[in-house]
C-alpha cells in the first residue's frame, strides 16, 4: 500500500463554463484527508479467487447484528422488520 498524502484541490465547475450543469457550481475548495490505497488493483476474479480460497465473508454477506447497529443509531431508533435487516451491498 502507499500513502497518499491529505490534499485541498479545487472541485467544481470553471467561472464561465457554459456545459456545466448545476450541480457543479460554485466551484469550491475541498480538503481530502490522506489515506493509503493499494498500489495496483484487484480484478473481480482474483477477489473471487481468494474469497473461494480463504473461505472470506465479505461484510454484505455477513447477517446484521440489530444490537450492535442500534449503537450507531440516535437512541430510540426504532428497529426495522426482520425483512428490511438482511445482508446487501
Amino acid at each position: 500500500m502507499v500513502w497518499v498524502p491529505t490534499k485541498t484541490f479545487l472541485k467544481g465547475a470553471k467561472e464561465g463554463d457554459r456545459y456545466a450543469m448545476k450541480r457543479e457550481k460554485p466551484a469550491h475548495q475541498v480538503r481530502v484527508d490522506g489515506f493509503f490505497i493499494d498500489q495496483t488493483e484487484v480484478t473481480n476474479k482474483q477477489f473471487r479467487t481468494f474469497v473461494n480460497e480463504k473461505g472470506y465473508v465479505t461484510l454484505a454477506e455477513k447477517p446484521i447484528d440489530w444490537n450492535a447497529m442500534k449503537k450507531d443509531l440516535p437512541a430510540n431508533t426504532p428497529k426495522p422488520h426482520d425483512s428490511i435487516l438482511q445482508p446487501g451491498s
